[in-house]
């Protein structure tokens, strides 16, 4: 069902010289998740050209959540846990995720056939298990320094 009643709430904005951060309540997006909040902050760091979406869910009961990361590039395991090189165009985008409020977080990349498109998606999933109730994702895009 869309709507109205559906649409993501700004919580805040604050713009400066040395980052823009927007905040948004998406809880009325969804509507099976009826027992928590979800809220995402987008944040652009102008010194480092780095953006971060921080999504910070909070559940009354014990649940499997995950994250995902969709793109056209193609991706690779970084240097570390969590970490990831998005490649497209002849460029390399480093993707970091963090998790805060969970011991235990796996991933895994699927290959998406599309049937409009003449190139195949790929998504990234940082699943976490049914144990946990309130946890951050953290994830920052920055230019990779090297190919």
């Amino acid at each position: 069902m869309f709507g109205e009643g559906r649409k993501a709430k700004l919580l805040g904005k604050r713009f400066s010289a040395e980052a823009d951060e927007i905040t948004f309540d998406l809880s009325p997006a969804y509507p099976g998740f009826k027992d928590g909040t979800i809220v995402r902050t987008f944040r652009y760091d102008r010194a480092n050209g780095a953006v971060t979406i921080t999504d910070a869910i909070r559940c009354d009961a014990p649940t499997t959540m995950e994250f995902p990361i969709l793109t056209d590039g193609k991706i690779e395991p970084g240097d570390g846990k969590g970490e990831w090189k998005i490649r497209v165009g002849g460029k390399t985008l480093a993707a970091r995720v963090a998790i805060e409020g969970a011991q235990e977080w796996t991933s895994r990349i699927e290959r998406i056939e599309r049937t409009v498109a003449n190139h195949p998606a790929f998504r990234l999933a940082v699943a976490i298990d049914g144990k946990a109730q309130s946890v951050k994702a953290i994830t920052t895009y920055l230019r990779a320094s090297r190919p």
